[in-house]
């Protein structure tokens, strides 16, 4: 797994690498039980500096996101669905924001809105064949 570093960002690199891992875990890119890189791999494949891949991953760690296995590495935690759900509900309401506030800056009342979004998920799963 390589990270994608935006160095004109105003986010932290270490948060950079701790979003893109918790991402790749939420879309089940990663699965609980895969090994991530060694430090010096990933600070080595990123161009990274160990010592925030490190802290990335104690973040991860703290966020029960990863364990590390003593002699071994650092693997997706298993066990964590609850946290998961969690963190995939904090992203996504992230992500909506700013776009919500710009349709109510444009005058958008509430039910005009909830249509905007009908209209606009109905879009997406059609071209996924239906889904939920």
């Amino acid at each position: 797994m390589i990270v994608n570093i935006d160095s004109k960002s105003n986010v932290p690199i270490f948060q950079q690498v701790v979003d893109q891992i918790t991402r790749a875990v939420l879309a089940h890119r990663l699965a609980p039980g895969d090994r991530l890189p060694s430090i010096r791999e990933l600070s080595v494949a990123a161009r990274l500096n160990p010592n925030t891949v490190a802290r990335a991953y104690q973040e991860l760690e703290r966020n029960g996101i990863t364990e590390t296995r003593r002699g071994q590495g650092c693997f997706i935690a298993s066990g964590q669905a609850g946290l998961l759900a969690t963190e995939r509900w904090k992203l996504a309401r992230a992500a909506l924001q700013q776009p919500l506030d710009a349709a109510r800056d444009l005058g958008l009342t509430r039910s005009e809105l909830e249509q905007l979004l009908t209209e606009a998920l109905d879009l997406i799963y059609a071209k996924q064949g239906g889904g939920k």
